[in-house]
């Protein structure tokens, strides 16, 4: 008896249909490899940079109650605001210095930073025992800004919103910074003072999305935060930002002084650059408090 073996070959001749379906099979299979492998090799390096970058901020930024001041700040609260969630706070740690500063350039205040060191309770406003004068510190309607902050004699004693900082990677969109709104006049500070003279001054700033002029001829550009505005007492010099002169407010016992605070803004020349700001006040005593 004679075995017969039948073989069947699957051939898949040159420019026929089943022919160009198994190349592009072979193919994809091909990019998908090679994807995976570079996904492979990138992965590492995200990760290393992932933590030197969780590894430069102090750790107790991760500390929940520390946590929750960070998101308050970013999210533009008030001084006053955050003062009185501080004070609620349980089991706040004990500061390091790292810590202080990271928070500091996240837009907290002296009064905010000392309420964490002593565990919650407010730095009180500058104040005298005895007395019952009152200042009130006033923005006149104007335009938004980003950030508004008063001192009364050298100190600062209220700050608002955040400068965002940074510049975002080449083809990528910044988020458009948070504007405090100054449709109608806004109170950012009053509290005690002691009767005498005292020396009121209002800085702000404003911050705009730019390209990055070492960019501006590149396909993929980037983006970068850019700022000016007028600068409070102790705050180092900067490019576009002037020093701002202080309004004198004179207390007698018993007397309230309102400063207001009218903003305005030069608008850069054709040539360019950032528009230059300015700050003037109206000294006003008011009635006796009841």
């Amino acid at each position: 008896m004679e075995l017969v073996h039948e073989v069947t070959l699957d051939v898949a001749l040159p420019g026929s249909r089943a022919h160009e379906e198994r190349s592009q099979s072979v193919s994809g299979v091909s990019r998908a490899s090679r994807a995976r492998r570079r996904l492979g090799l990138a992965l590492p390096v995200l990760l290393v940079a992932a933590l030197a970058t969780a590894a430069q901020e102090p750790p107790q930024l991760r500390h929940p109650a520390v946590h929750e001041v960070v998101s308050m700040l970013e999210a533009g609260l008030g001084e006053e605001v955050i003062l009185a969630r501080v004070a609620q706070l349980r089991d706040l740690p004990t500061l390091s210095g790292d810590t202080l500063a990271a928070l500091k350039t996240r837009g907290a205040s002296d009064r905010m930073l000392l309420a964490l060191i002593d565990g919650g309770d407010a730095a009180p406003a500058p104040a005298a025992a005895g007395t019952d004068a009152w200042l009130r510190v006033v923005v006149a309607p104007s335009f938004p800004v980003t950030q508004l902050g008063v001192s009364v004699d050298g100190q600062t004693v209220a700050t608002r919103g955040v400068l965002p900082q940074g510049e975002s990677e080449p083809g990528r969109i910044l988020r458009q910074p948070r504007q405090i709104p100054l449709d109608e006049p806004l109170v950012v500070w009053e509290g005690e003072a002691a009767a005498g003279a005292h020396l009121v001054q209002l800085g702000f700033g404003v911050a705009r999305v730019e390209v990055d002029p070492d960019d501006i001829w590149l396909e993929y550009s980037r983006q970068t935060y850019a700022a000016s505005g007028v600068l409070l007492p102790g705050q180092p010099p900067r490019d576009g930002w002037q020093t701002g002169q202080a309004a004198v407010c004179t207390l007698a016992v018993g007397q309230v002084c309102e400063v207001v605070a009218r903003l305005d803004k030069r608008s850069p020349t054709r040539f360019g650059g950032l528009p230059a700001y300015f700050v003037s006040y109206a000294v006003s005593p008011l009635e006796p408090r009841r």
